[in-house]
């Protein structure tokens, strides 16, 4: 699980599809309940950029982290392993 700050940051780039998401189902019969969970779609690309460009105050674990998942869904971003694993 992503720390809060990186989630709450990650959050702002983030759409949620109310169209295609999926129901989960309880119950049995005509008691069968439906609740609807929604699809999220991220802009990794523009949520990295904005880090690149502004920075962040967060702490040096969660600068590292943010640095794996920005390599991770950025193409041809690079990963320094010894910087981010020190």
């Amino acid at each position: 699980m992503c720390p809060a700050p990186l989630g709450r940051d990650a959050a702002r780039f983030t759409d949620w599809d109310t169209v295609a998401g999926t129901f989960t189902y309880e119950g049995e019969g005509e008691d069968k309940v439906g609740t609807f969970h929604p699809s999220a779609d991220i802009d990794w690309d523009a949520w990295v950029a904005d880090v690149d460009e502004h920075g962040r105050g967060w702490s040096s674990t969660e600068s590292r982290l943010f640095e794996v998942v920005a390599a991770l869904v950025v193409d041809d971003r690079k990963l320094a392993l010894t910087s981010v694993l020190d």
